[in-house]
């Protein structure tokens, strides 16, 4: 935008897929970062409505490395199915709450001792395997999900916890516990509560809470 030869505002393009918009009218100077969805509504002259937000989503943005999400579910019994050996068992445990990050092509889990959902709450291993323990990315084998955005969130989530586990990435997930992870879940079955002192702090990386892990993994921070 420009007034005969005078630049009055400009929208940088930067390498690392950010945008940022600079104002140089007089008594609006601006330099800041801004969204895809900004850019599209200032030049559309059209605002941007997400529309209402599916259950359990707390967060939604952009970054360098694409869509991200927050997705939250609260502390529940759940069905899974875990394989040992040749056997498959179909389980109704309680698991405690988890938080999943989406972030481009990439899915995260973390473990919370909250019954609500809280950024400030401190950040745990996920009790469950076909997660790594290192960075919480989880592996998905077979399975591909979506690109992340807000309508995969739900999607993404229910695919990770219906497929089937096994004793993949099933190492030092939990604290206490002697036997292997698998016989751990299938000890749980039809619990009434998770044992919320078997959870291990993710001590190798200094994110213990989900507002500084997800800042993180999105590189905020």
């Amino acid at each position: 935008m420009s007034t005969g030869n005078n630049i009055i505002a400009e929208l940088q393009f930067l390498t690392n897929g950010m945008y940022r918009f600079k104002n140089y009218r007089k008594g609006q100077r601006q330099d800041k970062f801004v969204t895809a969805l900004d850019a599209a509504a200032a030049f559309t002259q059209s605002d941007h409505d997400s529309g209402w937000m599916p259950a359990g989503l707390k967060r939604s943005g952009y970054c360098a490395k694409g869509q991200y999400y927050v997705y939250f579910t609260p502390a529940a019994k759940t069905k899974i199915t875990v394989v040992s050996g040749s056997e498959a068992h179909v389980l109704n445990i309680p698991l405690p709450s988890l938080v999943m990050l989406g972030i481009g092509n990439s899915h995260y889990l973390a473990a919370i001792k909250e019954k609500t959902f809280s950024r400030d709450a401190l950040t745990y291993i996920p009790p469950l395997p076909n997660v790594y323990d290192n960075d919480t990315r989880i592996c998905w084998g077979s399975n591909t999900p979506l690109p992340a955005s807000v309508e995969t969130a739900g999607k993404s989530w229910r695919l990770f916890i219906e497929s089937n586990f096994n004793n993949h990435l099933s190492e030092n997930k939990i604290q206490n516990f002697t036997g292997s992870l698998l016989e751990f879940l299938i000890a749980l079955n039809n619990k009434q509560r998770f044992p919320m002192s078997e959870l291990r702090p993710m001590n190798n990386y200094n994110t213990r809470t989900v507002e500084r892990w997800a800042d993180k993994l999105i590189g905020k921070k």
